[in-house]
């Protein structure tokens, strides 16, 4: 693929989600000019101490600070807010601080108008407050001008780390709803998470052993949880004591997901690549320890996966990666959520940028396993066409003639010979049929099956055939008769000495591989094993594909004592 091709992809990429980017910022200037207000234009005004006149408008704020003391301690803060005429007509008006790690009483130009916690001056006498408190202000004293917050606050539950509060002020009635709303539309995005990682799972454990599908279905339910943990604030006023408990989660949790994004990809689509997760580990380990904003630190986890993700893809994409287009499609949306609406929005297009994510990568998915499944199917057809005529080989007429005539011969001068010879033919048949109907067996299996079609044949050729082997492990399972044909295959295309002849089938684990060497002895008759029509390598072949799919690899050619071939499996 050359560079054009790049720049299509990316063209494409474009014009895909340029609406969906327009139609947000446009739906997000509207919502947020309804549902929500104007921050404090005035600084907030700090004070040590507990003194209930400083819930009055007109005092004297010359000793008060604009920095928060360090838990634990009491304090008072006050900050002037104004309200138009067009905020104004929005009642009745609802006054939100959230993420405030304090309990407190509010007061709204001197009248009391709520509290959330109980204030106190020890962890015994504090109650602790909420994260996330509304309060409703009277339609009296919500009129145009500005108007005086007084908050007294303790923080003896808090871990030590200072947090503002966040004030936010618009109708009491759009804010609940605008909550409710968000908070149900993020959880159906949560429920469809989990299904599909759900039903990836299941797919890894009962069917298909690929990686991609068991991190595709740990990076789904991954990204459910994040999103309970991320919103449980919209419907659940928890203890702020709770808070960093609910951060620390968030952080982890977007470790594991930008560390599982580059993971999909690389077992995907370059598996060579493995290496760069270390070097993603690191550096995410490296910024934890490097930031103390949360947010921050989030924002470099996915930033440092997308980073590595788009390397991965785009050589996969250079390479002509199958699917690997629809994989780079997929992130787009996550950086248009980092250069685009970081801070402010970030995390809502953040995790619809996810989504976008999911259903690409769910489709490209989805697209491997029909590949998949028509591909098993034809293997699976092949496979039986050649199972019978397999069958038909080793049992086929010019083969009983043979066999008769040998029988005849030895009934007449060597009774027991030929019942000898009976007895290992009812053996290798027995087997035989035995086993064609299995798509595996065991490794034991099939060295027993080599070794009783070496006993007939030793009795019809008079030759003391012998199979030595090494490094076998009894009970692995390989398809059928493949090792039993290359031995055929040996005796039928070899001519073979006489003295000794020894057949070997060695098996090895080399660079994450396993490799069966097997050799025939004696001189080759043809040029090439295969061109036995409908059997030899074909039937190999075939099943080693119905079993391993692309994961393996034959050769095959003569050497200096006889033929040999040898298979190499990925061991995944």
């Amino acid at each position: 693929m050359n560079g054009k091709d790049i720049l299509f992809v990316f063209l494409k990429s474009l014009f895909v989600f340029a609406p969906l980017y327009l139609c947000f910022q446009l739906g997000s200037q509207y919502y947020g000019d309804r549902f929500s207000g104007p921050y404090p234009t005035d600084p907030i005004m700090v004070r040590v101490g507990d003194d209930p006149s400083w819930k009055m408008i007109n005092i004297d704020e010359s000793g008060w600070d604009t920095q928060f003391p360090n838990p634990p301690s009491n304090y008072w803060w006050r900050v002037r807010i104004q309200i138009d005429s067009n905020l104004a007509e929005r009642t009745p008006l609802g006054l939100a601080i959230r993420s405030y790690l304090a309990s407190y009483e509010a007061y709204w130009d001197g009248h009391h108008i709520g509290s959330n916690g109980k204030v106190g001056y020890d962890r015994t006498s504090e109650k602790p407050g909420g994260i996330f408190k509304v309060f409703l202000l009277p339609e009296m004293l919500s009129q145009p001008g500005t108007h005086l917050l007084a908050v007294r606050a303790s923080q003896h539950y808090s871990t030590g780390q200072i947090r503002k509060p966040f004030l936010l002020l618009s109708s009491y009635d759009r804010q609940s709803q605008w909550l409710i709303i968000f908070a149900a539309f993020m959880h159906i995005l949560a429920g469809v998470f989990l299904v599909i990682g759900l039903y990836y799972g299941l797919i890894f454990f009962k069917s298909i052993k690929e990686w991609q599908f068991l991190i595709f279905a740990l990076l789904s339910s991954l990204l459910f949880l994040w999103i309970l943990a991320e919103y449980v604030r919209f419907y659940y006023a928890y203890p702020y004591s709770w808070h960093f408990v609910r951060i620390f989660t968030i952080s982890w949790l977007s470790f594991s997901v930008s560390l599982l994004i580059s993971a999909f990809f690389i077992f995907r689509y370059q598996p060579q690549l493995k290496w760069l997760l270390i070097f993603q580990l690191v550096f995410q380990v490296g910024f934890y320890y490097w930031k103390s904003d949360f947010d921050e630190l989030n924002y470099y986890y996915i930033n440092i996966a997308l980073l590595i993700s788009f390397l991965t893809l785009f050589r996969a994409v250079w390479h002509k990666e199958k699917y690997s287009e629809e994989g780079l499609l997929s992130i787009i949306p996550l950086f248009a959520a980092s250069f685009f609406f970081y801070p402010i929005y970030y995390d809502q297009v953040l995790f619809i940028g996810f989504t976008i994510f999911i259903f690409i990568n769910l489709y490209a998915l989805s697209r491997y396993l029909g590949d998949q499944r028509v591909h098993l199917e034809l293997v699976r057809s092949r496979a039986n066409l050649l199972k019978v005529e397999l069958l038909k080989k080793n049992i086929h007429p010019h083969f009983l003639m043979n066999t008769l005539t040998s029988l005849i011969s030895w009934v007449e001068e060597s009774p027991k010979t030929a019942v000898s010879f009976i007895e290992a033919l009812a053996e290798e048949f027995e087997s035989l049929s035995e086993i064609s109907e299995k798509q595996v067996i065991e490794m034991s299996q099939e060295v027993d099956l080599c070794k009783s079609h070496l006993k007939v044949m030793q009795f019809r050729h008079e030759i003391p055939y012998q199979l030595h082997t090494e490094g076998i492990l009894d009970e692995e399972k390989i398809p059928p008769a493949i090792f039993l044909t290359l031995l055929e295959n040996g005796l039928t295309h070899n001519k073979i000495d006489t003295h000794n002849p020894t057949f070997y089938l060695n098996r090895k684990e080399i660079n994450n591989t396993i490799q069966y060497y097997f050799h025939a002895p004696g001189l080759s008759l043809k040029n090439d094993h295969t061109s036995t029509p409908g059997t030899g390598l074909q039937y190999v072949k075939a099943r080693l594909s119905s079993m391993y799919g692309d994961k393996w690899k034959l050769e095959s050619g003569p050497d200096k004592e006889g033929w040999f071939t040898k298979i190499t499996i990925e061991n995944s």
